[in-house]
């Protein structure tokens, strides 16, 4: 009869279980991804200002300024936020990696010593002992109920929620550091046109006075030009700030302090805007593009992984072990054939619980599951508004421009001809300063008209999204790397 030796016995147990692990299909609901329909158009996307082609994910090169894409780069690349954002990926990537380890066998090693000292068996005299103790188990949990299955899948799905969430942060960042640059722009075409104003307003008082004086003009005439003058300065204040506004959370984005604007914010005086059609896509397209779609859907299945593993808990934990120890009176002797033992075998383990309290978190689980669910459809409805309505601001921004655009030209057109008629003495002065006049105001309508195009821009980019590709991926890496180098740089300057 052959003789199976123990370490022998306990591999064949070891890879019996190893198998087992298939032997049951685990425990709770299978995930599957809500349905989406076969076509989901956007309607706006009708628009001769709109394309169907796919969007593009890094949106702000199409611009072709380099003032924009450099700061783009660079707020992806310092931006704090953006950090902290890659962090809590990182840590959920820890956290996955955590959940796999239970798929590793456990080792317990332990080794004890004692001395003692008392009387021989039938003598006064005394004696002195040595005693060691090792032992050494490894033990591997066979997964029957699908406990360690349904963490993992949770921990997945969880990891990759994050990597949306990194996206969505991603596309914020860069749209937040492209519209306070427009801001910062369209502020100061504004300031610009306000400045030109005053000074008609100025000379428009200075005319009226003079006429005033002769006797042409009456004194309600200086009052409402003196009036016109004031209310043209006083538009220089709030536009100030809001330019100041704008280049302060520019540095910010940028990861710098707010008194460190970048100077090409500092000194431009037009808005950047895309002179192209936007490619939009369709609605299905936009669903998987949408990073807060796809963040939804992720944890959607890490509440239903979590119905699995509250059932879990209501089954035996099984593992399969082997055990080595040795005892002898030196250290040397542990390791001799006849002090050497040896163990194997399935370890039950099966907490009794509560049935009330497993129920209850199983039914806390569930409801979990349907508060996913419900906040998922919610995101979709949601993504399909906020793109419906950027599309239709962005193409009624356009007509409205459009409208303005003729009525500056409009405007242009009465001043040549009020000032064809100065030179020739057919119309007094001050007609052509109110011409002028009327020429700043739509100026200024259009320059304002100029920042909202401009903003439903960004708006149209923003509501399309983006996915998690090899570039999101690479920017997460970067945004990691930065912390750990700023972490390091300040943990040196502590130590001096």
């Amino acid at each position: 009869m052959a003789v199976i030796r123990p370490w022998r016995s306990g591999l064949y147990l070891l890879l019996a279980g190893l198998a087992g692990c298939s032997w049951f299909h685990p425990v709770g609901p299978d995930y599957h991804a809500p349905g989406k329909p076969k076509a989901l158009p956007l309607e706006n996307a009708d628009e001769a200002v709109f394309s169907r082609q796919a969007p593009v994910d890094a949106w702000w090169q199409l611009y072709r300024d380099p003032a924009v894409q450099s700061l783009v780069r660079q707020a992806l690349h310092n931006n704090l936020d953006l950090r902290a954002a890659a962090a809590s990926l990182r840590q959920s990537q820890a956290a996955l990696d955590e959940a796999r380890t239970q798929w590793l066998p456990s080792t317990d090693l332990s080794v004890s010593a004692s001395r003692r000292r008392g009387n021989v068996y039938g003598s006064p005299l005394l004696q002195e002992t040595s005693g060691f103790i090792s032992g050494l188990t490894v033990s591997y949990e066979l997964d029957l109920f699908g406990r360690i299955r349904r963490t993992v899948e949770q921990s997945r799905a969880s990891e990759e929620a994050q990597q949306y969430a990194f996206v969505a942060a991603q596309l914020q960042v860069a749209a937040s550091t492209v519209q306070a640059y427009a801001l910062a722009c369209q502020s100061q075409a504004q300031l610009d046109v306000a400045n030109h104003s005053i000074a008609i307003s100025r000379q428009l008082l200075e005319v009226t006075g003079r006429l005033a004086s002769g006797g042409a003009s009456s004194e309600l005439d200086v009052t409402r030009a003196r009036a016109q003058l004031a209310s043209s300065q006083s538009a220089v204040a709030p536009l100030q700030a809001q330019r100041n506004g704008a280049l302060y959370a520019l540095a910010v984005l940028l990861g710098e302090p707010p008194e460190h604007p970048p100077v090409a914010a500092a000194t431009c005086a037009r808005p950047p805007t895309v002179q192209q059609v936007i490619p939009v896509g369709d609605g299905l397209a936009l669903l998987r593009r949408r990073p807060d779609v796809n963040q939804a859907e992720r944890e959607l299945q890490v509440a239903s992984a979590g119905i699995g593993v509250a059932k879990a808990a209501l089954w035996p934990t099984v593992s399969i072990g082997l055990g080595y120890g040795g005892a002898g009176g030196t250290i040397p002797s542990m390791f001799e054939a006849s002090d050497r033992t040896w163990s194997a075998g399935p370890l039950l383990h099966w907490t009794i619980p509560n049935r009330r309290l497993a129920h209850a978190q199983i039914a806390s689980a569930r409801a979990g599951l349907d508060v996913a669910l419900a906040r998922y459809d919610g995101v979709v409805l949601n993504a399909l508004k906020e793109t419906e309505g950027a599309l239709d601001d962005y193409a009624r921004a356009l007509d409205h421009r459009e409208a303005l655009i003729k009525v500056r030209d409009a405007d242009a057109t009465a001043l040549a001809q009020a000032t064809r008629l100065y030179q020739r003495g057919a119309s007094p002065y001050l007609d052509m300063l109110t011409a002028q006049q009327t020429l700043a105001g739509s100026e200024a309508s259009l320059a304002l008209a100029d920042g909202a195009v401009a903003a439903d821009q960004i708006a149209v980019f923003l509501s399309l999204g983006g996915s998690w590709d090899a570039k999101a991926q690479q920017a997460a890496d970067e945004a990691q790397r930065v912390a750990r180098d700023h972490a390091r740089t300040d943990l040196q300057q502590d130590r001096r």
